[in-house]
């Protein structure tokens, strides 16, 4: 056998590992930052809705209209459209223990329509605060409102999922009105 050809046979074959070796890593690479998108994307989107609703509460009421507000669940009253049509809108978690344990599901609910978000977060929490900053849970004394959301890819790449985490303060201009009853 000839040595220039068994030379240029392995240069060949590691050549060709080399360029499977890259082809790898950026296939790898690529497919674990569309999961990270994803999961940052349903996590933003969700934290915008919940952003929105939050900042309309007490609008076109007489009073602060805060239904029920705890770690957990936020009710409201507000003009959530601007068409006059007082509604009672609720954010809250919510579990399916049996179905996946440890995994929350939000839902926004607006009179009697519900709608659920699956974004498989880990935790979603309310957090009040007052005019001095300080946490309450006092309806009447509600300024701000804070929300965090942690949610988790369902799928990863090797062992690992890829998670995201939101965290956002609300100060709806109608709570802080000093017009309450």
């Amino acid at each position: 056998m000839r040595p220039g050809l068994v030379t240029s046979m392995l240069i060949a074959g590691m050549l060709w590992l080399a360029v499977l070796n890259v082809n790898t890593n950026v296939f790898t690479h690529s497919g674990r930052w569309v999961i990270q998108q994803q999961v940052k994307t349903s996590a933003e989107a969700v934290s915008m809705l919940i952003s929105r609703d939050l900042n309309r509460a007490g609008f076109g009421i007489d009073g602060h209209g805060i239904v029920h507000a705890d770690s957990v669940q936020f009710t409201f009253q507000a003009d959530l459209n601007n068409d006059g049509q007082i509604q009672e809108i609720t954010w809250k978690s919510v579990s399916d223990e049996e179905l996946d344990p440890g995994v929350l599901s939000l839902m926004r609910v607006v009179g009697s329509d519900s709608l659920m978000y699956e974004i498989n977060a880990l935790d979603f929490r309310f957090e009040y605060r007052d005019q001095a900053g300080s946490v309450t849970q006092i309806p009447a004394d509600i300024r701000a409102i804070r929300f965090f959301i942690h949610n988790e890819s369902r799928v990863g790449y090797g062992e690992f999922r890829e998670r995201y985490a939101v965290w956002r303060e609300i100060i709806p201009p109608n709570l802080n009105l000093g017009t309450h009853l």
